[in-house]
């Protein structure tokens, strides 16, 4: 699908060098900052007009103008601007073309959304420094453009920093509003189906989620078509190899074999829509080995094909930590604060009438952010809300002493602690106190 969306890229690609162009291209054609290949907001504002400039048609049923047209918007007091989804696409898919640019005489498909039912809508498509071409289409019963149309057939579009960029829009009487005014920006131009970018792999590791657990020093073997075979014992230096690093990004080992490329994590070369095999072949310290995956490439345009990996702790028990997230029944912090007792294995238990200093204590202040209360007993060790040092996958019961004034105290919950070093947050909810049960 050719519908044109926003993302990073390397910049040898079509893609990159288009974002590079957006910010000018977007001047050129009157509409605000671009959105995610749908609707970008217009910076034409009602009561604004159509320039006078020679027109004509053309087969297609498109009408050419000279200039860049401005859809008239209603200049009436109570005009409302509104905006939906606009995409264009392929009609029919083409394997052997760049998926991001569309062509003179291409045949696409648009869509779009938020007008009202059976709404005329006037289509806006910049031609290039020639002008642009406008036709009329009409809106479906709910409110929805779907349509095929063929793109002019000087259909060049606007040349920023060596791109071509095109740029649709769709104005007509809105759903919700006087007016909607959907955009979306594409390619112009033909190319292969790489569109100019190289295939890559890559690796991420995926946790572990604690910061005593390191996702530095995996090792992977990348293996498939054009690239070594996997023996064992497996000596860096004779597979197509990636490392991780202390994020679980992928980094490049100190040397690939011969053939095999690798920078900035991403392995090459490989083919396009082509399956190749990742194998870890060791994890970091105290975490075990995933099972080998496998993926399907493309071809490069948003970047390398990553494989991720979970790696399970498999080291040693870990001390662990708890502390509690409280809010309200409509999911928001609460006006005031909070008092918590943790107890459990090595704490101390929870006195008939507790008092500061007699158990763990945990404190939620007013706005939901977790403080250590102002005196432990001995041994309770509480940093900036979390009571640390726990036994790991043991069971403990934070229980609510106080609740914010106006609100019911809730109800104690049991939990067990993490082996592999991780926090456990107790989430707790305070309804309201109703009338009825106030005191008095």
């Amino acid at each position: 699908m050719r519908g044109w969306r926003f993302t990073s890229a390397p910049a040898r690609s079509v893609r990159g060098r288009m974002l590079v162009a957006s910010a000018a291209v977007l001047l050129l054609a009157g509409c605000a900052a671009p959105n995610t290949r749908g609707a970008m907001s217009s910076s034409v504002q009602p009561g604004g007009s159509v320039p006078s400039d020679s027109a004509h048609e053309n087969s297609d049923g498109w009408t050419f103008h000279d200039t860049f047209v401005s859809y008239p918007y209603s200049s009436a007091s109570d005009a409302t601007l509104g905006s939906g989804d606009l995409t264009m696409t392929p009609h029919v898919a083409d394997p052997t073309s760049c998926p991001l640019l569309f062509h003179s005489g291409e045949v696409v498909d648009i869509s779009g959304d938020g007008f009202a039912p059976a709404a005329t809508v006037t289509l806006m498509l910049t031609l290039g420094r020639a002008g642009s071409a406008t036709r009329t289409v009409q809106a479906g019963q709910d409110g929805n453009l779907a349509l095929t149309v063929t793109l002019p057939s000087n259909l060049t579009g606007l040349s920023v920093q060596g791109s071509s960029l095109g740029y649709l829009e769709a104005d007509g009487e809105g759903s919700d509003s006087t007016t909607s005014s959907d955009n979306a920006m594409f390619g112009v131009g033909a190319a292969n189906a790489s569109c100019g970018a190289t295939p890559s792999i890559t690796v991420y590791l995926v946790g572990p989620f604690t910061p005593k657990v390191s996702s530095a020093g995996a090792v992977f073997a990348v293996t498939g078509p054009g690239l070594p075979t996997l023996t064992r014992p497996s000596k860096s230096g004779t597979f197509a190899e990636l490392d991780t690093d202390t994020d679980g990004q992928a980094t490049c080992p100190p040397r690939e074999p011969s053939g095999v490329t690798c920078k900035d994590g991403d392995l090459s070369p490989v083919q396009a829509n082509t399956t190749y095999t990742v194998t870890q072949i060791s994890a970091p310290p105290n975490l075990g080995i995933a099972q080998p995956q496998t993926l399907t490439t493309d071809y490069g345009i948003d970047g390398p094909d990553t494989a991720e990996f979970l790696d399970d702790y498999a080291g040693p028990a870990l001390p662990a930590s708890a502390r509690v997230n409280l809010l309200s029944v409509q999911h928001k912090p609460l006006p005031g604060a909070a008092v918590f007792a943790l107890t459990g294995p090595g704490l101390p238990p929870l006195p008939a009438r507790p008092s500061p200093g007699s158990f763990a204590e945990v404190d939620v202040r007013a706005g939901g952010w977790t403080d250590c209360a102002a005196q432990e007993p001995p041994g309770v060790q509480c940093k900036t809300g979390v009571i640390e040092n726990l036994q790991p996958d043991s069971s403990y019961v934070m229980t609510e002493i106080t609740a914010p004034d106006g609100y019911a105290i809730a109800a104690a919950q049991q939990f067990v602690t993490a082996a592999d070093g991780r926090l456990v947050i107790v989430q707790f909810v305070n309804g309201q106190i109703s009338a009825s049960q106030s005191p008095g």
